[in-house]
């Protein structure tokens, strides 16, 4: 409570009272009664309190207004920043699938595991933690939607995930030549949570990138790292003569095959 010093040194009468207004002008008034507090040499102390309202200068109904209108500024507040971070979790996915089109269509409710029940509930059920798959099959049978559903699960879950197809990931590495640089980007691709790597086999394996991706799945390997899901139209052993032995043996001891079979889903919609 806020003290008064008395005028004098004479004790106020008990009882003093006073009207105090409401000091946000809306035209409530309470009673308040001075109440002797003590005395210090000549000098005598005390305060005006009121039984219906708080020690502050506004009544109770303007504090509640003024906190709920604070309240409504904070919702709104918060509104647009919920409405800023998922559009940049929009972008964000956009440029890691590559489009619009994984982005609307390649989604667990919308994919037809006609031929692929037990492919599409292993990756449906796939543990970040304790698994690595190896999605393998001809082209057009849903590896890459199937991929893209366990990605955006992942995101949704509010797990750190890189996707990345080879020639983007290749890129990438080209973009950090310097030693620093290319050490720091296959420790981010090591301690991601979720780490895919779609369409392994399209395209050329240079030396470059059977060096750079063998680099990313030892480097995964060696600090016990689940969460690796890749994607390749070719089987182990098509890994095997097309990237060597030592990638298709890595993926062999770390990962889980499951095969995705069927008619091509490019051709269906054709």
């Amino acid at each position: 409570m806020e003290l008064r010093e008395a005028q004098g040194t004479q004790n106020p009468e008990p009882g003093n009272t006073r009207t105090r207004k409401c000091s946000k002008g809306c035209g409530a008034t309470t009673i308040e009664t001075y109440i002797k507090t003590g005395e210090f040499r000549a000098k005598v102390y005390g305060t005006w309190i009121s039984d219906q309202w708080p020690a502050g200068l506004s009544c109770p109904a303007c504090s509640l207004a003024e906190e709920a209108k604070k309240a409504s500024e904070r919702e709104a507040q918060e509104k647009i920043l919920n409405e800023r971070r998922a559009k940049a979790e929009q972008e964000k996915l956009f440029k890691m699938f590559g489009g619009q089109r994984p982005l609307d269509e390649f989604t667990f409710e919308r994919f037809e595991p006609v031929h692929n029940f037990a492919a599409f509930q292993r990756v449906k059920n796939f543990n970040p933690l304790a698994d690595n798959l190896f999605l393998y099959g001809p082209t057009g049978t849903g590896k890459t939607h199937l991929a893209v559903a366990l990605a955006r699960e992942m995101v949704d879950r509010g797990l750190n995930v890189s996707f990345y197809k080879v020639p983007a990931l290749m890129r990438e590495f080209r973009r950090n030549l310097d030693p620093d640089a290319e050490e720091s980007l296959i420790r981010l691709l090591a301690s991601t949570a979720v780490l895919v790597i779609d369409d392994m086999g399209v395209g050329k394996a240079t030396e470059y990138v059977i060096e750079k991706l063998h680099e990313v799945i030892d480097a995964r390997q060696n600090q016990y790292r689940a969460g690796l899901v890749i994607t390749s139209n070719l089987s182990l052993n098509g890994i095997a003569e097309t990237f060597k032995d030592r990638i298709a043996d890595r993926l062999n001891g770390m990962c889980d095959l499951v095969k995705v079979e069927g008619d091509s889903h490019r051709k269906r919609s054709a």
